[in-house]
């Protein structure tokens, strides 16, 4: 496998033991919290479940790392549509 990676056994088992970073232990705290919030409201998008991690949960969290975590985890809100489309008449052009 090593060899298929291009990388020394060495440095695969430094990788292998070493221990996740703080980053990514809160990373997968917030996926969790986002998982809890997207089963209660499908709708939601990511700046919708930002809120919701600040304003009840007390989680303060860029827009960004909600929307990366949401990504990873293939969260997306259910889009709320009208099938009736509406098209202005164009006006005429009669008074030029």
């Amino acid at each position: 496998m090593c060899k298929y990676l291009s990388i020394t056994r060495s440095a695969y088992y430094h990788w292998l033991k070493h221990p996740k970073s703080n980053n990514e232990l809160q990373n997968e705290m917030l996926s969790i919290e986002i998982q809890k919030i997207h089963k209660q409201h499908p709708d939601m998008g990511y700046r919708r479940i930002r809120d919701e991690l600040e304003g009840h949960k007390g989680i303060h969290v860029n827009d960004k790392r909600v929307l990366r975590i949401c990504r990873k985890c293939d969260i997306k809100s259910n889009i709320k549509w009208n099938p009736k489309l509406y098209q202005r008449r164009q006006k005429s052009r009669s008074h030029c």
